[in-house]
């Protein structure tokens, strides 16, 4: 197969990847607040759908939405590499260790972490596990959401979890198309019966051992994952239940009656005939605007209501936003505040960043098994700092100053955003386009060269300057 087909296979499996991996938000089912209580009685007997329900609640309530957002885009995914071994005899130095590290760095620029981490943690939060299967060629490398009903968590190897796919559901065309070529070989052998039976897990499951591995946002030791913020569903609910009362109530405060009296008489009979007090009716109907009803009857009206004040239902609004953030352990400052408490939101997005960065330790496991995969990229590792949008400029800072007692410079590059293969080339670029020679700094007090008349003087010429100024010829 040319180099060619590969490529536009891996385009084909994108395109597959994107068409099934949504049906949910294509058609979203409703879920009444009874059901999902239910459903979260037994969390992990119900894993796909709560997730379901997830994809749901996202997609029509924007606080959900924006509290995965909030997370999903925190961290910064900053990394440097590191050799594994420099000193030892096995190890590569000078042109060797260079040529090696441009080679991983441009696998790491292949699997494009600052992008694919992005949408993997988005995905993981709504859903609570991920499984991927990855397609590379010589140009890019794809990751392919796999749908989670297909697959359960088998296995961890070098802490990095494994999963298996239940084969016996491949057999729906749609499904069958969608997957990876070698996914519909294994189905095809399954359907001609060469896959034993001491190959499958419990009879069902067929452990994928290349080029897949899978996430649980809940713990890596458990073969399904659930979504990890599903204890908000019951008070997301609630809240778009307010926000509807709240609604009624404001349209229930500004609705207009006319009320047009017919005549009748003492015996209740119409003085008017009916088809005539019919036209009437629709005549005045006919011309009224939005927001204004009429009702014709011999009937005296009285006003009531029992709806509350628009302030009050504001509040109670108000009061179950405050509650869900509350849950979530996320302080409401960050969300359209109302108080001036900038102290107490740094130190909840602190609280906000460990819970990251324990999701940010699995994918460095997961970068490290991919560069332990490959052969020209072995000899490295990746480490990948928990820096976030919210901290990068501390972590800046600190680099910066470590640099005056050898800190290193590859990491003042990475934290700044550049990647391995992007801060290396600017290094190398800019001393083969001689920048230290075209860019000459503005001369100060420490870019000015030393020589007898120029800096501080000397401690003798200090003595001499105070011992003539204090002479009484000069008092």
């Amino acid at each position: 197969m040319s180099e060619k087909e590969v490529s536009y296979k891996a385009q084909r499996f994108a395109k597959d990847s994107v068409s099934y991996s949504t049906p949910s938000v294509k058609t979203p089912k409703k879920y009444s607040k009874q059901n999902i209580l239910t459903y979260l009685e037994s969390p992990f007997k119900n894993a796909n759908t709560l997730q379901e329900i997830s994809a749901y609640i996202r997609y029509n309530n924007g606080v959900y939405n924006r509290l995965i957002k909030y997370f999903a885009n925190m961290p910064t995914f900053d990394c440097m590499l590191y050799p594994l071994e420099v000193d030892s005899k096995k190890s590569t130095t000078g042109e060797k260790l260079m040529k090696s590290y441009q080679e991983t760095a441009k696998y790491i620029e292949r699997i494009n972490p600052k992008y694919n981490l992005g949408w993997m943690l988005d995905r993981l939060l709504q859903d609570g596990e991920l499984y991927l299967y990855k397609i590379e060629d010589s140009q890019s490398i794809v990751y392919k959401q796999m749908p989670t009903d297909l697959c359960r968590i088998s296995s961890v190897e070098d802490n990095v979890c494994k999963y298996a796919i239940d084969i016996r559901k491949l057999n729906t065309k749609t499904i069958y198309d969608s997957m990876p070529e070698a996914i519909q070989k294994l189905s095809d052998k399954y359907q001609t019966g060469g896959i034993k039976a001491e190959d499958l897990i419990d009879n069902t499951w067929y452990e994928l051992e290349e080029n897949a591995v899978a996430f649980n946002a809940i713990s890596q030791f458990l073969s399904k994952g659930f979504p990890p913020f599903s204890y908000l569903f019951d008070g997301l609910m609630h809240l778009d239940e307010m926000k509807q009362l709240h609604f009624n109530s404001a349209k229930a405060n500004n609705l207009k009656i006319i009320h047009q009296k017919v005549p009748i008489d003492d015996d209740g009979e119409l003085l008017i005939d009916y088809e005539l007090v019919k036209e009437y009716h629709e005549s005045t109907k006919r011309n009224l605007p939005d927001g204004i009803a009429i009702t014709t009857n011999p009937l005296d009206l009285q006003s009531l209501t029992l709806s509350r004040t628009g302030a009050e239902s504001v509040n109670q609004r108000n009061d179950a936003l405050e509650s869900i953030l509350d849950d979530a352990g996320v302080n409401s400052e960050i969300f359209n505040g109302s108080k001036s408490t900038n102290e107490a939101i740094a130190m909840g997005v602190k609280v906000d960043e460990m819970f990251i960065n324990n999701i940010v330790s699995m994918f460095e496991n997961f970068l490290n098994y991919e560069i332990a995969q490959n052969k020209k990229t072995s000899s490295w590792r990746l480490k990948l700092f928990n820096s976030t949008y919210f901290s990068r400029d501390e972590y800046i800072k600190r680099s910066r100053e470590n640099l005056q007692y050898g800190g290193s410079r590859l990491e003042y590059l990475a934290v700044q955003g550049f990647t391995p293969l992007q801060g290396y080339n600017v290094l190398k670029g800019e001393q083969a386009l001689g920048i230290d020679k075209i860019l000459i700094p503005q001369q100060s007090s420490h870019t000015m060269t030393s020589s007898d008349k120029n800096g501080r003087p000397s401690k003798e010429d200090s003595n001499n300057t105070d011992s003539v100024a204090k002479t009484p010829e000069n008092q």
